[in-house]
């Protein structure tokens, strides 16, 4: 099983890695930024395949996704090797640069292995959370059709469409990181649960450090070193990636965040400082496709690079002005009116209707003020304990930017979404909206994108600890030589050693740093023996009914019962796979009048006493009833929609009904025929 995953996780790489690495050099990036800018060439190729075959009525398949682009690539890379534009060796620079990025990859795959990896229980393991029933439906979905568009995203894909309980025309969804997982399920056959433990290992282990070691690069120019540092701290934070898995399953946002610091790094190559006008127009070229790219992901990530991007572009335009000779009063006053600009920008933004879903969007507070507040100076974020010696480097860094004039922007990004989660976490005010409403007010948004905007000041934090014992050692070759390797490496430790601690088994110490119950949580929440709702019983037995009723069988389901899961999960045609909708939750009458008959009758109707419910029956085409659990205060706190009323036909439902027949029973687990 375990060989499946890592063949998975070395396919998801070079998918999102080879066609867009191709495509780029053959357009004149450099191998560094070819590399690192690769898969949001690569997310949008897919993107553009996916809508093209959709739209030919041709069936999707991993070859047919793949072949085009790298054919298209391969033309062009031969096309500029023959012509005069052939492409210069890398030079010293540059093979250090490609050097770098690869020790980053290779520490973010160590990282994830221990933080993620190692506590998955298996390969197929996964949370059960509200929405990962949306994740696997797509993914499963997808696979079923073979109608892999963003455009035309579904839970009932085809001849399924007949039974779909809350009537709807498949529709946008940002599906970038739902294309990588179904690719994965189409080449190898391994389940839907396996590719996205897979995508999002690869998201984490060599997207998001590639991606941080480019962004660095910008933001020091003049300090190189301090990229590759960044590569330690940049999976350091709990906030992202590691809380959007276990504490939160927002995958897509996770993809997004992963893919962000690349196009941050694009654009701010096109206003480098020393960069020719070649270089300057790939850089553009790769930030137009890296928008592209968020938007297939996730699109709110795109004014998270607005947030970064801001006052980096406020200082340049200062930096331009007094480039000019004016004075340092004047040169502020440009500043001042960009940032009235960006004020009067986002507010216009904010009223924009197709937005109004989004921003209008309200989360109640999740913590305390003061814990929130704590959480931000603790970045835990209020998600468990601090971490100290990440603190130490964040707070060193922040000061250390306020210090240096060209690097005193770094603090507003970072200090703005601090913010923005305190209000969304731990304040019932309308700011929410202010702030935070291009991220649905989720405070786990907002602390993600914290997080990763403190990561250049925890980088330039360990540059200056490097810097400093460089300095003490000065005089002493020998010990100054091993200053930078023993401050990473103590560091290093500091930062990852407690998730370490958690797979030895050693107990948590009084003062537990927070990558211990991290590392803890990972493993409790994915484990399925654990789970309350869709537990391994119930995994294994879907799979013996799916031997009877095989992939194509309707069947009638209590979704609150765990089986919301079992088709994206296990692939059962079941009739309900939407988390709410449904009678006391159906807030805008969406639901069909025979799902609602179904829900409340169903008894009556199998029996032959309802004959408007048993009409519904035979129109669902439904051959099977699928009973998983009887327990109506374990199902109301498994799932929370969960109202008893709404499936009293269920309840009225067992052994003695008749027109069913048992056909597999255990414990209170049950598939009926319907006869």
């Amino acid at each position: 099983m375990w060989p499946e995953f890592w063949l998975a996780f070395a396919l998801a790489t070079a998918l999102l890695v080879v066609p867009g690495a191709l495509l780029l050099v053959a357009l004149g990036a450099r191998p560094s930024v070819a590399l690192g800018s690769s898969p949001l060439a690569s997310v949008v190729l897919y993107g553009v395949m996916g809508i093209l075959l959709a739209a030919l009525g041709v069936s999707a398949s991993t070859p047919l996704m793949v072949v085009p682009p790298l054919l298209v690539a391969a033309a062009l890379l031969a096309w500029r090797l023959r012509s005069s534009q052939r492409p210069a060796s890398p030079g010293v620079a540059q093979r250090h640069e490609l050097a770098a990025m690869g020790a980053c990859v290779l520490a973010g795959i160590a990282v994830t292995a221990l933080v993620l990896v190692a506590n998955l229980p298996g390969p197929d393991a996964f949370i059960q959370a509200w929405d990962n029933v949306a994740h696997f439906n797509m993914v499963r979905s997808m696979e079923q059709s073979r109608v892999w568009s963003t455009l035309s995203v579904t839970y009932y894909p085809g001849d399924a469409a007949a039974i779909d309980p809350l009537v709807s025309a498949s529709h946008y969804y940002p599906e970038g990181w739902h294309l990588i997982a179904v690719m994965l399920v189409d080449a190898l056959g391994v389940s839907v649960t396996c590719a996205a433990n897979a995508v999002n290992a690869v998201a984490c282990a060599v997207v998001m450090p590639a991606g941080v070691y480019l962004m660095l690069l910008r933001v020091f120019g003049r300090e190189p070193r301090v990229a590759a540092l960044g590569a330690l701290v940049c999976l350091a934070f709990p906030s992202i990636p590691w809380n959007l898995m276990p504490r939160w399953t927002l995958y897509p946002n996770l993809f997004s965040f992963a893919l962000l610091p690349t196009v941050i790094a694009s654009f701010m190559g096109i206003a480098a400082r020393g960069v020719d006008l070649r270089a300057r127009v790939i850089s553009g070229a790769i930030f137009v496709v890296g928008g592209a790219a968020l938007y297939l992901a996730q699109p709110n990530s795109v004014f998270s690079a607005a947030v970064f991007l801001a006052p980096w572009c406020g200082w340049r335009i200062f930096e331009w002005r007094r480039g000019q000779g004016e004075r340092r009063r004047r040169a502020t006053v440009w500043v001042a009116l960009w940032a009235v600009f960006v004020v009067a920008l986002w507010v216009v933004m904010l009223n924009l209707p197709f937005l109004a879903g989004v921003v209008g969007y309200y989360w109640p507070p999740v913590t305390s003020f003061q814990n929130a507040v704590d959480g931000v100076f603790g970045l835990s974020f209020g998600a468990g304990p601090p971490r100290y010696a990440l603190r130490l480097l964040v707070i060193v860094g922040f000061v250390s930017a306020c210090r240096t004039a060209r690097l005193r922007w770094l603090v507003v990004p970072f200090s703005f979404s601090a913010l923005a989660f305190v209000v969304a976490g731990g304040i019932d005010t309308p700011l929410k909206a202010l702030l935070a409403g291009f991220w649905y007010t989720d405070p786990y948004r907002m602390a993600a994108m914290a997080a990763l905007f403190a990561v250049p000041l925890a980088a330039l934090g360990l540059y200056e600890f490097v810097r400093c014992g460089h300095r003490l050692l000065a005089s002493r070759p020998r010990a100054d030589a091993l200053v930078s390797p023993v401050l990473i490496a103590v560091f290093a430790v500091g930062l990852y050693l407690p998730a370490l601690l958690y797979r030895l088994g050693v107990p948590a110490s009084p003062y537990p740093d927070n990558f211990y119950a991290l590392a803890q949580e990972m493993a409790e929440k994915n484990d399925g023996s654990r789970r309350m709702g869709y537990d391994d019983e119930k995994i294994a037995f879907v799979e013996r009914a799916l031997e009877v009723t095989g992939p194509d069988a309707v069947v009638l389901n209590q979704p609150y019962d765990g089986s919301v899961y079992a088709y994206g999960v296990n692939g059962m045609n079941v009739y309900w796979r939407y988390m709410s909708g449904y009678g006391a939750s159906d807030e805008d009458g969406l639901e069909t009048e025979a799902s609602r008959i179904l829900r409340t009758r169903l008894a009556a109707g199998l029996a032959g006493t309802d004959p408007l419910a048993w009409q519904a029956i035979e129109e669902s085409g439904a051959e099977y009833v699928l009973v998983l659990d009887r327990d109506q205060e374990e199902m109301a706190a498994a799932f929370k929609p969960y109202v008893d009323a709404d499936w009293a036909g269920f309840l009225a439902l067992d052994d003695s009904n008749p027109g069913v027949e048992v056909v597999l029973a255990e414990g209170d687990m049950r598939l009926y025929r319907i006869v």
